[in-house]
């Protein structure tokens, strides 16, 4: 259900969930600013607007955070736009990742783009290597990220250590590149 809590003269909009099965209350700020607060079912209004009142200067500072990303970076496109974009997309990914394979020569079967709201790209056990299309609207240091990180997903399906060891010989910032992507809104 909407809510809405005054924090530091700042009028907050939220959505609250109650759920039977939660313990704890969970703050959730998402990439596009939307709040969403999960309580136990019957946890009372007056603590969850305590527990929010503590957190204030984090709110504010993330949603102040997601205002400074919102105005340059949202890529929200219809179908007709996936449409015009799709074989420019794979033109791109196919450069990129023919490329770095050129280094890491992992075996890869296709190379599929796809119109996706949450994921830039995945790889499939099948060693199938999936794109959004919005790669083409992304900076070249994030797309050659999102190719690398999905090539070396071919070599190590997880995300541990030896995962990072491989991307980081062809993208050594990774974590700074990783951070600027978490910053562009998908919808």
């Amino acid at each position: 259900m909407k809510k809405q809590i005054n924090l530091k003269g700042r009028i907050i909009n939220y959505n609250l969930r109650k759920n039977i099965r939660a313990k704890n209350l969970s703050l959730t700020i998402r990439q596009d600013a939307q709040i969403i607060l999960t309580a136990p079912k019957y946890f009372p209004l007056f603590l969850i607007n305590n527990f929010l009142k503590k957190k204030a200067d984090w709110i504010i500072s993330k949603l102040n955070h997601c205002a400074s990303f919102r105005n340059n970076f949202l890529l929200e496109h219809n179908h007709q736009d996936y449409l015009l974009n799709k074989e420019k997309a794979l033109a791109l990914a196919e450069e990129r990742i023919k490329f770095f394979n050129y280094f890491y020569n992992f075996t890869i079967q296709t190379i599929t783009i796809k119109n996706q709201r949450i994921r830039w790209g995945s790889c499939s056990e099948n060693k199938n290597l999936n794109f959004n299309y919005k790669i083409i609207y992304l900076p070249k240091d994030l797309v050659d990220y999102v190719i690398v990180h999905e090539l070396c997903h071919l070599k190590e399906m997880n995300h541990f250590s030896d995962f990072w060891s491989l991307v980081s010989l062809a993208i050594p910032d990774w974590k700074k590149r990783r951070q600027d992507l978490k910053n562009i809104f998908l919808k």
